[in-house]
C-alpha cells in the first residue's frame, strides 16, 4: 500500500502544470501575440507610410506618430519576451528580461547625443570575442550532436557568420570609410555611394541571419 501511495504522489507531481501555470501560459500567450501584432501593424506596416512622410515633411512636424512608430520594435520586442517569459516562467529569465527593459528604456531617453569613439572600439571588440566564442563552442560540440540535432545547429551557427559580416558592415557605414555619423568626413570624401552599398549588405546579411535564425529554430528536435 505504501509503494502505492508513492507511485500516485509520482504521478501527481508529474501530472499536467497546475492551474496557475495555464492561466499564467495563457496571459503570457495574449501578451506575446500583442507584441507580435504590434510589431507587424506598426513596425511593419505603417513604415510605409511614416518613412515617405519623412522624407516629405521630417522628422519633427508629427513628432506622436514618429515616436509611436520609433519605439514599435523595441516595445514590441520586449513585449514578446515578457510573453515568453509568463508562458514558462523562470525566475532567471525574468531577470534578463526586466534588465533589458531597464536597457531599452535607458537607450531611448536618448542619452547620447556625440559620438564616442572608444564605446564602438570596445563594443566592436566584444562582439568580435563573442562571435569567436560561439564559434568555438560550436565546433567542439558539434562532433557530439546527434545527427537530428546537427543541422540546427550547424543553421543557428550560419545566423552568427552572417550576423557578424553585418556587424563588420555596419561599423564600417558608421566608422570609417563610410563615415555616417561624421557627415563632414562623408562629404569631404564623397562616401555617398559606398554608404549606399554597404547598408544594403548589412540589410541583406542581417536577412539572411535571421532567416537562418527561423529555420535552425523549426529544424530543432521537440
Amino acid at each position: 500500500m505504501q509503494n502505492k501511495h508513492s507511485v500516485e504522489f509520482i504521478q501527481q507531481a508529474q501530472s499536467p502544470a497546475a492551474p496557475e501555470t495555464s492561466v499564467s501560459r495563457r496571459v503570457g500567450l495574449f501578451i506575446f501575440s500583442i507584441g507580435a501584432i504590434y510589431i507587424f501593424t506598426v513596425s511593419g506596416m505603417s513604415t510605409w507610410w511614416i518613412v515617405p512622410t519623412m522624407r516629405e515633411i521630417g522628422l519633427h512636424s508629427f513628432s506622436t506618430a514618429v515616436m509611436i512608430w520609433a519605439v514599435s520594435a523595441p516595445v514590441g520586442a520586449l513585449l514578446l519576451a515578457v510573453g515568453g517569459a509568463a508562458v514558462a516562467p523562470d525566475r532567471r529569465f525574468w531577470v534578463a528580461v526586466i534588465a533589458s527593459i531597464l536597457i531599452v528604456f535607458w537607450l531611448a531617453s536618448g542619452p547620447i547625443s556625440q559620438v564616442i569613439s572608444p564605446l564602438f572600439g570596445i563594443g566592436g571588440g566584444l562582439i568580435m570575442l563573442f562571435f569567436l566564442g560561439n564559434a568555438w563552442q560550436w565546433v567542439n560540440a558539434r562532433p557530439q550532436l546527434p545527427a537530428a540535432v546537427r543541422p540546427a545547429a550547424d543553421l543557428h551557427m550560419l545566423g552568427q557568420v552572417f550576423f557578424f559580416i553585418a556587424a563588420w558592415n555596419l561599423c564600417g557605414l558608421m566608422g570609417a570609410p563610410t563615415f555616417v555619423l561624421r557627415p563632414e568626413l562623408s562629404q569631404q570624401f564623397d562616401m555617398a555611394t559606398l554608404a549606399i552599398n554597404v547598408g544594403t549588405t548589412v540589410l541583406i546579411c542581417l536577412t539572411i541571419g535571421w532567416g537562418c535564425m527561423f529555420f535552425s529554430q523549426r529544424l530543432r528536435p521537440a
